[in-house]
């Protein structure tokens, strides 16, 4: 063979590698496009479903997670905010509260709507003036029926009147969940997002005081470790959580709300009351019985 030839064959040689090249990089192309659009169209999709249903809080719902129960349990979540005029070091407080019952009973921690006195009257808890909405509802009244310190659960009642036909009561069981059960949170951070929708896991479902630092217990839980009832055992929560979420309903992927929302320690863990201790503490109130029912303080007023 020349050596004209052998130039002649490695330059088509050249040719056929460079244009397979080409090939394959438009193709590639091609299929980078296709899949850009469909990916801006599931994109487009997903926004426009989760903006139904959350509203302007965009999250990312996880795919085990089911719109129609997140729908259910915000619907009936509410918006709290208690006012203590008579206190110069909490002026008030913003949380959440869970639909009990048609009749306008409403679930909720016992921090969220009393404090104790100050000064002189150290020694006595007192029941703010609360107020309370729905998710595009108007704002109402809340009577504050029941307040259990030592559980930090409290009985609220608002007028059946706003409670629209889309309000719908909380499913609740009393089946602790799993260790790394997935949950959802409903709450408002800060009081600035309202009816935010927070996804975590459970960390321990069953973890008792004297398992958490005391340090932690005296830092960040929001009632007095000497009234807390010594039966009690926190849900330990793996979930990002704020100021505002206190009161809010934590429930499984099923919708069916196991607890309330605690504490929260930022960059560590957040801490919740399982539905059996507060159905325990509602379950010994009695007709007659005074608003405060407390472990160890006597001395209790409502104003």
């Amino acid at each position: 063979m020349t050596l004209q030839m052998r130039r002649r064959l490695e330059s088509g040689s050249r040719r056929t590698t460079i244009y397979r090249r080409r090939r394959h990089r438009d193709a590639d192309l091609h299929l980078l496009l296709l899949c850009n659009r469909r990916l801006r169209a599931t994109s487009s999709d997903l926004n426009r479903r989760q903006e139904d249903v959350f509203g302007s809080d965009l999250v990312i719902m996880p795919n085990n997670f089911m719109e129609d129960k997140i729908r259910k349990v915000r619907s009936g979540t509410l918006r709290l905010q208690s006012k203590f005029e008579f206190s110069s070091v909490c002026p008030g407080k913003v949380g959440a509260g869970i639909l009990y019952d048609k009749e306008g009973h409403i679930l909720t921690n016992a921090h969220l709507v009393c404090i104790r006195g100050e000064g002189t009257l150290a020694q006595q808890w007192y029941a703010g003036k609360v107020v309370a909405n729905f998710k595009g509802g108007e704002q109402c009244d809340a009577e504050v029926l029941f307040v259990d310190v030592g559980n930090d659960v409290a009985l609220l009642k608002i007028p059946e009147s706003v409670i629209k036909p889309y309000n719908v009561p909380c499913d609740f069981s009393e089946d602790l969940p799993g260790m790394g059960d997935n949950f959802f949170l409903v709450g408002h951070p800060h009081g600035l997002v309202p009816f935010n929708v927070k996804y975590g896991r459970v960390s321990d479902p069953s973890r008792p005081p004297s398992d958490i630092p005391e340090n932690i217990l005296n830092g960040y839980f929001p009632h007095s470790l000497e009234h807390m009832d010594p039966a009690m055992k926190f849900l330990e929560l793996d979930v990002m959580a704020a100021h505002g979420f206190s009161g809010g309903p934590l429930s499984t992927v099923e919708g069916l709300v196991f607890g309330v929302f605690h504490a929260g320690i930022q960059g560590a863990a957040c801490y919740g009351i399982p539905f059996a201790i507060i159905q325990s503490a509602l379950n010994q109130r009695s007709p007659g019985d005074p608003v405060f029912r407390h472990l160890k303080l006597s001395t209790l007023s409502h104003v």
